[in-house]
């Protein structure tokens, strides 16, 4: 939880390569904690990397 909030400060100042090292990295310990993966979905959003949102969205999809 503590990363993901380091995560989401990092993704509010605009650091969008710090966000997404950070949240890659709990979600390669953790793909369940879908908290992480949206918040990735959003930095790659922010960074125009719309297909990879997509299919992170895609892949998240049955777990909703």
């Amino acid at each position: 939880m503590i990363q993901n909030q380091l995560g989401s400060v990092r993704l509010a100042q605009k650091r969008l390569p710090e966000a997404e090292a950070i949240f890659r990295g709990i979600f390669d310990k953790n793909r369940d904690f879908t908290p992480t993966a949206f918040n990735l979905v959003q930095v790659l959003a922010a960074e125009q990397r719309q297909d990879e949102a997509k299919e992170m969205l895609h892949d998240l999809a049955p777990r909703a």
